[in-house]
């Protein structure tokens, strides 16, 4: 491509932006000829950042006026094209050449003068929560400048024109903390803008705007109907203010929180007078509509939001400035499912099936979706367009919640019983569906005593047809006892049986599905009256006689038996049908959990690993925590090509602790282990533990780990010998020995009982404890594993660990250190908090837990205060210093980052100053446990106390 002239300068304005502005700068180096960098005064690294990507430094004082500032930058900008940027935005342009870039701005007519370009708002999670068209590549030497002292914007002169790029906004992707300090400076400076001119349109707009961020519904409605009245006086042309008509969908979302459902719609109503086409407005419409109960409006809404959306994606010229925050995934996910509500409220089957088949495909991983339209459409009898939806489901079976497989199968084996029935004897198509459909609801049942009796008699029918009497017997006892108690205790005969059916078909309600199931009783009656008399008690002592004369000699056993059929094939003609090999646990005897974030890069070699395992019996669950890369596609693709994976998303980020605990609540297997989505299994691993469990003849073991080799970021890789071999018979034994021993957490991720692991209380505590230390946690767990049974070693290494930052002559300590301060300050932020105390307290739970002796109890409690004292006592007595001179000074309202909470929030709450420092002093008395010796601590809690009562 030649080479043009052109010169383009990248410009900005900075003040302590040392954590966001490498991301900015790396996003443009390749696109620009110059960087113009105005620093606002910052005190951290920004200069010399800016720096090192070759900027031009220019230093101004800060006088709260970012127009003044922005412009200034503009004015030593040397080239012939300005893209202006924020140092929290990254232009996502890297695929893009700087000579394509110049191309295209030589190519613009004399008239256009600037570009717009997509700016995405992003949020903590990596979401896009709003969409707008913004001028931030114009023309330079050409009159253009920016005017507001906060939330400015440009003004220009001449046309503007739309480049197809995308700038990410992180501004709002702040910790609680700095968003409230944002909002608070933000608003300040608007407030001083209405000083100078109280009728300021941009300017209550933007408190608008800040309100609604910071929650405050009313004040936010407040502000945008002055901005609203201004616009009005103004006489300002409605396309011209498109700018501003988000206000009308913050209004609507504002008034819908408050369930003010008549306003919320008004505000709609008026902005779309506006407006017509403002996709935003008809999402909210949509909502106001399923919320209060107006399903109507949900369809109304819902269908004009597509066909704004389509045209939208024709012409992104047409959303012109206005900001956009309802086209993601996500929300039309949303509104496919209200707009499919309101078809079925209306009984628009028809048209409801046609939405059906455009979003099927959004819903597999919403289960709240899908129970909600499997009830609405039950509710309205509508079988057969339930029906293409339950189907469809069915061969997605493994990807959706399995909360909700029971109700798939469940209206399938209704709805099929009843289509088989009532079929031409020739065509065999619908009752080789049932029976299929049947085998596999079977095949999920942990129990007879969980299948609903609908649901039972259905099975019963089936299982009498098919000359499996052993087992319709186990069924109908169950569904006796339940129904019939106590007018049915023994059945001791066919006449018994016969009766009961008769019982539970006259208390069927004669609706459609009543109907089927009062058949079938009648059905199942019919076929016992010719056949010869059983003896079979409840109890299940005696032999029993078969009722369909084929297994005369079984002992009928337990209700809790687990059928576990197959696919069960249709037989032609009159051909009797032989019993399936029954095996007595389809659950496979190992779940691995993969929880997942944004783990592309290495999560192929991960699963290629977990599926090339010599031992092939398991089921791999993984669960996505809204990975924003490739992760998605790699799950699925590996889930459709393997029945034994099952893949689960998040709808938003849940925290590391959450997507772990969900792993292993799916997980059905006895055994269970953690897997990691940059660690790698040798193919044997499986093997090589389960082979351990089976020498242990009395069950001892709780988790038999291999050993592993360590990979580190450079590529070297380190054979480490874990410390950890817990086989004492003593629980007491073991739990020191883990304790005093356990340093890089490897038994974590070998083979461990799953019903050890799911009642590990100190797994599940950082989720309902305010105060549990999760990065102590994984020591704890262990510990409370040990007091249940051994922890096994195998000396062969069978595992990879990728430890990118893990120094192997670092001491535990140390890395601790690191975790505590590499961790976001906001993530444990709980005031003046004593960390190191705490992982005393956590390991002191775990003893308290454990189903030991009060001495053993009270020894252990001796021995782990000693161990970790001594082991953490520099650190522990560095925070109480910290703590204690805190309190002496008053400042009992100090975050962990060393900042004071704002004196108006304590004043309002004066409930939560209570509990505040209630908390601290807990955390004091916990270490005046430790160090009764510290007169210093003692005084504090005193001070501590005497402000509760203040």
């Amino acid at each position: 491509m030649k080479k043009t002239g052109i010169k383009i300068s990248a410009c900005m304005m900075v003040k302590n932006e040392e954590e966001m502005l490498p991301r900015c700068l790396n996003s443009i180096k390749h696109l620009i000829d110059e960087l113009i960098v105005v620093d606002t005064g910052s005190t951290d690294k920004t200069v010399e950042i800016a720096e090192s990507f070759g900027a031009k430094i220019y230093h101004h004082p800060w006088e709260n006026n970012f127009s003044k500032h922005r412009n200034q930058s503009l004015s030593y900008a040397t080239g012939d094209w300005i893209l202006l940027i924020d140092a929290d935005e990254e232009l996502n342009a890297y695929q893009l050449q700087k000579n394509e870039f110049k191309a295209l701005l030589a190519k613009a007519p004399k008239e256009l003068n600037c570009y717009l370009i997509k700016v995405l708002d992003k949020n903590r999670q990596g979401g896009v929560t709003s969409a707008t068209e913004s001028i931030r590549i114009f023309r330079n030497r050409v009159g253009i400048k920016y005017v507001g002292i906060v939330h400015n914007r440009l003004s220009y002169s001449g046309k503007a024109g739309h480049l197809k790029l995308e700038l990410f906004h992180y501004g709002y992707a702040l910790s609680d903390e700095q968003m409230q300090a944002k909002y608070r400076r933000t608003s300040g400076l608007l407030f001083k803008r209405i000083e100078q001119d109280p009728d300021d349109v941009d300017a209550y707009f933007y408190l608008f705007q800040v309100h609604s961020e910071m929650d405050e519904k009313e004040k936010a409605i407040q502000y945008a109907n002055r901005c609203l009245e201004l616009i009005a006086q103004k006489g300002i042309r409605a396309l011209e203010a498109s700018f501003y008509y988000s206000l009308y969908y913050g209004m609507a979302s504002a008034h819908l929180k408050l369930s003010q459902y008549d306003q919320a719609e008004a505000a709609v109503r008026k902005g779309l007078e506006v407006l017509p086409d403002e996709v935003d407005l008809y999402y909210e419409l949509a909502a106001v509509g399923y919320f209060s109960g107006r399903l109507d409006l949900c369809v109304e809404g819902g269908q004009n939001y597509f066909r704004v959306v389509d045209e939208f994606r024709n012409d992104s010229t047409r959303a012109g400035t206005r900001f956009v925050f309802t086209t993601s995934k996500s929300a039309e996910t949303t509104v496919y499912f209200w707009l499919m509500t309101g078809l079925i409220s209306m009984d628009a089957f028809d048209r409801f099936l046609a939405v059906w088949e455009n979003g099927k495909d959004r819903l597999l991983d919403k289960p709240g979706f899908q129970k909600e339209l499997f009830t609405a459409l039950e509710q309205k009898q509508a079988f057969e367009p339930l029906e293409p939806v339950a189907s469809f489901l069915l061969n997605h079976l493994e990807k959706i919640h399995p909360g909700n497989h029971n109700m798939v199968l469940s209206f399938l084996l209704f709805y099929l019983k009843e289509k088989a029935i009532h079929e031409n004897d020739g065509d065999k198509t619908s009752k080789g569906m049932f029976e299929a459909v049947a085998g596999r609801y079977l095949d999920t049942m942990d129990s007879y005593q969980s299948i609903p009796t609908e649901d039972a008699v259905i099975l019963a029918d089936f299982l009498l047809n098919k000359n499996l009497g052993k087992f319709f017997l186990e069924l109908t006892l169950v569904l006796f006892e339940r129904e019939l108690s106590p007018f049915v205790q023994v059945i001791e005969s066919n006449e018994t049986i016969i009766r009961g059916y008769k019982k539970i078909s006259e208390k069927q309600i004669k609706d459609r599905k009543g109907t089927l199931i009062s058949f079938l009783c009648l059905d199942i009656c019919k076929h016992l009256s010719g056949v010869q008399a059983a003896s079979v008690k409840e109890t299940g002592g005696e032999e029993a006689a078969d009722p369909a004369g084929v297994i005369p000699d079984e002992k009928l056993i337990s209700g809790q038996y687990r059928p576990g059929f197959g696919r069960i094939e249709p037989v032609a003609g009159n051909e009797p049908v032989k019993p399936p090999v029954l095996k007595k646990n389809k659950v496979p005897p190992v779940s691995i959990g993969l929880p997942v974030f944004n783990g592309g890069k290495d999560l192929t070699k991960a699963i290629d690993s977990i599926l090339n395992q010599d031992f092939e019996d398991f089921e791999l669950i993984i669960s996505d925590n809204c990975s924003t890369d490739g992760t998605e596609d790699i799950c699925r693709r590996y889930a459709d090509q393997d029945s034994r994976i099952t893949y689960t998303r998040w709808d938003s980020n849940q925290g590391i602790i959450t997507n772990f605990q969900n792993v292993l609540g799916l997980a059905r297997s006895k055994f269970f282990i953690f897997a990691q989505h940059d660690n790698t299994f040798y193919p044997e691993f499986l093997s090589a533990c389960l082979k351990e469990y089976e020498a242990d003849g009395d069950e001892s073991y709780a988790i038999v780990f291999p050993q592993v080799k360590l990979i580190h970021r450079d590529g070297r890789t380190q054979l480490y010998k874990d410390p950890i071999n817990a086989i004492q018979d003593s629980p007491v034994e073991r739990y020191l020995h883990v304790l005093k021993n356990l340093d890089l957490t490897i038994p974590v991720l070998g083979m461990m009982r799953t019903k050890a692991m799911k009642t590990n209380k100190m797994f599940y505590l950082s989720q309902v404890h305010p105060n549990y230390n999760t990065l102590y946690g994984d020591h704890c767990v262990m510990t409370y594993m040990a007091l249940r049974g051994k922890i096994k070693r195998i000396d062969q290494v069978l595992l990879n660990r990728k430890s990118s930052d893990y120094k192997y002559a670092s001491s535990m300590e140390e890395r601790t250190v690191k975790l505590i301060n590499a961790i976001d300050r906001d993530a444990i932020n709980e005031g003046i908090t004593l960390y190191y105390t705490k992982i005393i307290q956590n390991q002191i739970s775990v003893i308290t837990y454990a189903s030991i002796s009060f001495s053993e109890k009270e020894f252990l409690i001796k021995e782990t205060v000693s161990f970790l004292k001594s082991r953490f006592k520099a650190q522990m007595l560095q925070e109480i210093k910290r703590a204690v001179e805190l309190v002496k000074k008053g400042l009992f309202f100090t975050t962990w980052a060393g900042q004071s909470l704002p004196e108006k929030t304590l004043d309002e709450l004066p409930e939560f100053k209570r509990f505040y420092v209630a908390t601290l002093s807990r955390e004091l008395e916990n270490a005046l446990l430790v160090f009764p010796e510290l007169t210093e601590l003692r005084d504090a809690l005193k001070v501590c106390r005497q402000q509760i009562q203040v």
